[in-house]
């Protein structure tokens, strides 16, 4: 029995890709072994109203965690913030235990030393890491795997569109908070040297690139607003993190920029038309 754990789809923490990858999990890896999967949601999940995961779902509760371990079953945390270490911590006393990697967690193993010291202490007891592709550096040392399951196939089944052709293209779309990583200093030097506009969509509190020409919530984005989204971020913080970027880009029906294919090499595996070399533009 493999249980899934979601206590923390709500808001910026990527919740459709927490349902595709359960969805593809449920669809794929899981039914060729002919095993099950538990889905366990908080109360307010994202995932809650949807349709369509063929496996049984339960909320998050004391009585259900503590079967969990004393059953000893493998469990897979979908993402997990500071407000469920200790629910990882518990978990590791009795059970295999692996974490979606996302770029929230990249960032403040970076940033933190708390953080890392937490994360090392979880790799000594067992925790595996699971990537999208095997990555350049880990600032911890734990188990690293590569995971098989892949979200963009059920997203893109979902879609039946694919992404438009670059005639007209003169928004580029730059997606989140401005950060070094991003290199959203390159997307203004192709910018200028096109003639182009930037968008920046950003959550409430992020933070802005200055150079950018109009500011949009995440919320308040509509497809017609951009062209073509920026993807042409730093191999070293991005390859085998879970980002966002991709479920923007086939949500909207838009290429993505990138000069490093393997940032995203999950999409590419499904749909390689959805990403366009920075040297092609």
């Amino acid at each position: 029995m493999l249980n899934v754990i979601d206590s923390e789809s709500v808001a910026w923490v990527h919740s459709d890709f927490n349902f595709y990858y359960v969805k593809d999990l449920a669809a794929s890896r899981l039914h060729k072994s002919g095993g099950s999967v538990n889905l366990y949601l908080n109360d307010k999940s994202d995932l809650n109203p949807r349709t369509g995961l063929n496996f049984e779902i339960k909320n998050i509760t004391l009585k259900s965690i503590i079967g969990v371990f004393l059953r000893g079953e493998e469990v897979v945390f979908l993402c997990a913030t500071r407000k469920s270490y200790l629910m990882v911590f518990l978990m590791l006393m009795r059970c295999r235990v692996s974490l979606v990697m996302h770029k929230y967690h990249f960032n403040v193993l970076l940033a933190s030393i708390t953080h890392r010291a937490i994360f090392n202490l979880f790799g000594i007891l067992g925790l595996r890491l699971l990537f999208q592709d095997e990555p350049l550096s880990l600032p911890v040392r734990t188990q690293v795997g590569v995971d098989l399951v892949n979200p963009f196939r059920a997203l893109i089944a979902d879609q039946h569109e694919p992404p438009k052709g670059l005639e007209g293209c003169t928004r580029i779309i730059l997606v989140g908070s401005d950060e070094p990583a991003k290199q959203f200093h390159r997307a203004h030097d192709l910018a200028v040297r096109t003639d182009a506009k930037l968008v920046q969509v950003v959550d409430e509190g992020g933070s802005y690139f200055l150079l950018a020409n109009t500011h949009i919530p995440v919320g308040k984005y509509s497809p017609m607003q951009g062209d073509i989204v920026w993807g042409d971020y730093s191999e070293i913080s991005y390859k085998g993190v879970q980002s966002g970027i991709p479920f923007f880009s086939v949500r909207h029906g838009l290429k993505i920029i990138s000069n490093s294919p393997s940032n995203f090499v999950k999409l590419i595996e499904v749909s390689p038309d959805f990403t366009l070399s920075s040297k092609n533009v």
